[in-house]
C-alpha cells in the first residue's frame, strides 16, 4: 500500500528559513509531514508492525547552502515517518485513524544518534555551487512495543545508494486524550498485533541532565514560538525543542560563550540527541533556552515557558 500524506499545518521557520504559509489541515488525515511533494516520497505500508518512507531527495538541505548542516531537517524526516507510518498501522489494525477530533499521538521522549557515515553523506556530493546532488534515502519504521498508553517506535534512515545507515532513532510516544490532555489507552487489538512480532525494545543510553551544575557557565535565550512552527492544535512541533537548543548555542557561541567547538555551528555534525519533552509549548509562547556544556563534552538545555519547564535536551557533535 502506498500513501500518500496531505499537506498540514506543519513546517518550519527560523531567521533565516521562511516558507510559505502552511495549507489547512484535514483534520481527518492529521499527518506530520515534510513539506515534500508527493512525487518525492513513497510511503510504503504492507500489513505488519514495519513501513518504510522512500525519499527521492530528502530535505536535509532543502533551505542550506554550502554544505551547512541543519539537524532539524533530519529530525522533522524522522518525525513525519513515525507519524505517518504509525497511523498506517493503527488503521489496518483498528480501521481508523489514530489522530483524530478525541486523541492523538504525543512523543515525550526521543533519542537520536547519527552514525559517522552521516557526517560523510553531509558533505559529499556538493556542487561547486553548494547545492546538494539528489542522494535516495530511506526511512524504516518499526513499532517495538504498545504498553497500556505508550510505545516505543524506532525509525532508522539509510543511505538507499549503500544501504549504510545514517541515524538511528527510538521514539517513545503516549495515546493523548485531546480534551482532557491526559494519557489514553491503546485499544487491546492493536497492543495484541503490535507485540505479537515481538521487536526487541532498545534502551535508551544518554542521561538528560534537570538542573544546573553549582559551576556551569550557563548561557540563557528567549523568542516567541511562531505560526509555522506549530501543528494544528497551535502546539509547538517536536522539532522546535531541537531548533530552539541549538539557535540559543549559536547565538551563545556568536557572543563569545566558550565551548570545545570549533568553528561555527552550522559547520558542525551532530553525533547524539536526546530530547524529554514535560510540557507544551503553544503560538506566541515566549520560549527561554538555557545551555551549558559539561565536561564530558555534550550540550545540556532546559526551555522553560513562564518559568515552568517544558522540555530538556542533551546535544553533542562530531
Amino acid at each position: 500500500m502506498c500513501i500518500q500524506p496531505e499537506h498540514t499545518a506543519f513546517c518550519y521557520m527560523s531567521r533565516t528559513n521562511k516558507l510559505s504559509h502552511p495549507e489547512f489541515v484535514n483534520h481527518a488525515q492529521i499527518i506530520t509531514t515534510l513539506l515534500l511533494s508527493a512525487s518525492d516520497m513513497d510511503c510504503i505500508y504492507e500489513g505488519t508492525n514495519r513501513g518504510i518512507v522512500d525519499f527521492g531527495h530528502l530535505g536535509f538541505h532543502r533551505f542550506c547552502t554550502q554544505g551547512i548542516c541543519d539537524p532539524t531537517q533530519w529530525l522533522k524526516a524522522v518525525e513525519h515517518t513515525g507519524m505517518t507510518l504509525l497511523n498506517a498501522v493503527f488503521q489496518h489494525v483498528c480501521n481508523e485513524s489514530v489522530p483524530n477530533l478525541e486523541r492523538t499521538i504525543f512523543y515525550f521522549k526521543q533519542e537520536y544518534k547519527f552514525m559517522s557515515a552521516a557526517k560523510e553523506w553531509m558533505y559529499t556530493g556538493t556542487t561547486s555551487t553548494g547545492s546538494k546532488l539528489r542522494k535516495p534515502t530511506r526511512a524504516h519504521f518499526a513499532f517495538a512495543s504498545v504498553k497500556n498508553t505508550t510505545t516505543q517506535v524506532h525509525v532508522d534512515v539509510v543511505d538507499c545508494t549503500n544501504g549504510q545507515l545514517l541515524l538511528q532513532t527510538t521514539i517513545l510516544a503516549v495515546l493523548t486524550n485531546v480534551a482532557t490532555r491526559r494519557p489514553a489507552p491503546f485499544p487491546d487489538r492493536f497492543r495484541s498485533f503490535v507485540n505479537g512480532y515481538q521487536t526487541p525494545e532498545r534502551e535508551l543510553k544518554i542521561n538528560l541532565l534537570k538542573r544546573f551544575p553549582a559551576d556551569a557557565i550557563v548561557f540563557s535565550w528567549k523568542r516567541k514560538v511562531t505560526f509555522c512552527e506549530t501543528d494544528f492544535n497551535g502546539h509547538a512541533n517536536h522539532a522546535v525543542i531541537a531548533l530552539v537548543s541549538l539557535e540559543c548555542l549559536g547565538e551563545a557561541m556568536s557572543q563569545g560563550f566558550q565551548t570545545t567547538l570549533c568553528g561555527r555551528l552550522e559547520d558542525q555534525m551532530m553525533e547524539t540527541y536526546v530530547c524529554l519533552i514535560v510540557g507544551e509549548m503553544n503560538l506566541g509562547n515566549m520560549l527561554e533556552a538555557k545551555v551549558w556544556q559539561s565536561k564530558d563534552d555534550f550540550f545540556h538545555f532546559v526551555i522553560s515557558v513562564d518559568d515552568k519547564y517544558t522540555a530538556f535536551a542533551t546535544a553533542s557533535f562530531f
